[in-house]
C-alpha cells in the first residue's frame, strides 16, 4: 500500500509526529534525516527538507527515488494574506501551489509564465505554467474529516503562493494581490507540488497560520503555537484513521 511521506521546513514544524514514532528507524538518504516508523496505523517517513525551493526539492527528489510513497503531505506554519480572512492558528489547505515570482518583468508590468509561453513543465501534452495542484479528492476528504475536529479555529482551501522572500510591506502584497489571489504564502510548497506532478504522486498541504502577511514584525508571530497545532490536527486526523488510499 506504501508509505505516507511528511515533510516540513523545519524540525520545530514536525518535531511532535517525530516523538510519536513507533518503531522508529533513522535513514540518510541524499544528506538528509528520514524518520521512518508507525504512526498509528500508518506506515510514514518525516522528513525536514530546510528553508527554500532548492532545500526542498533536493530533500524530496532524494526521499522519493529512495521509495516512493503513496502520497506527500507537506505540512507546517504559513503567511495569511489579510483578504483570506485567515487568522492566526485557523488553518489553510492548499488547492494549488503558485509559483508567484517566476515570470518576465516588463515595461508593461509582470508576466507570469503562461504570458510569455515559458512552462515549468511539459506532461502528456499538458503545459503546467505558474501552478500545480493539490489533490482534488484527497483536499475534500481531509477538509470535511478536519471540520469536527476544529473548535475555536477556520480552516480554508485556495490557492497558495511560493515565494523567495516573504512579503513584509504593503507595495509588495499589494503586487501580488494584483498576480494572483492566494490564501497563504510559504516558501516550499510549489517545488513540492511540482516534483508530485512530475512522478504523478497526490499531494496534500495543510498549513497553521503563523502570521499575518503585509508587515514584518516577527514579534507577533506565532511560530511555535502554529507549528504544534498543525501537527496536532495531522495526529488527530491519522488517530480518526482518514483513509488516505483514494
Amino acid at each position: 500500500m506504501g508509505h505516507l511521506l511528511i515533510l516540513a521546513s523545519t524540525l520545530k514544524e514536525i518535531d511532535l509526529l517525530i516523538s510519536q514514532l513507533r518503531e522508529k528507524k533513522i535513514i540518510n538518504i541524499g544528506k538528509k534525516l528520514v524518520y521512518h516508523g508507525v504512526l498509528f496505523n500508518y506506515e510514514v517517513q518525516l522528513l525536514v527538507t530546510g528553508i527554500g525551493v532548492a532545500n526542498a526539492a533536493h530533500a524530496m527528489t532524494a526521499s522519493i527515488c529512495h521509495k516512493i510513497p503513496r502520497l506527500v503531505w507537506l505540512i507546517g506554519c504559513g503567511g495569511a494574506y489579510p483578504e483570506s480572512g485567515l487568522k492566526i492558528g485557523d488553518f489553510a489547505l492548499a488547492e494549488k501551489e503558485i509559483w508567484a515570482e517566476a515570470g518576465a518583468y516588463t515595461e508593461a508590468g509582470f508576466r507570469p509564465l503562461n504570458k510569455i509561453d515559458l512552462p515549468y513543465l511539459v506532461k502528456d501534452g499538458v503545459c503546467f505554467y505558474n501552478c500545480f495542484p493539490a489533490d482534488e479528492k484527497l483536499n475534500n476528504l481531509v477538509a470535511k474529516s478536519i471540520m469536527p475536529l476544529l473548535s475555536n479555529s477556520n480552516l480554508k482551501t485556495g490557492p497558495f503562493l511560493t515565494v523567495s522572500a516573504t512579503t513584509g510591506n504593503q507595495k509588495r502584497l499589494s503586487l501580488l494581490r494584483g498576480r494572483f489571489f492566494g490564501i497563504c504564502e510559504n516558501m516550499e510548497g510549489a517545488a513540492i507540488a511540482q516534483i508530485c506532478t512530475i512522478y504523478e504522486i497526490p499531494f496534500l498541504e495543510l498549513r497553521c497560520i503563523s502570521n499575518i502577511v503585509g508587515g514584518y514584525d516577527k514579534e507577533n508571530w506565532e511560530i511555535d503555537l502554529a507549528s504544534k497545532r498543525c501537527q496536532r490536527l495531522v495526529l488527530n486526523l491519522l488517530e480518526g484513521g482518514i483513509d488516505l488510499c483514494i
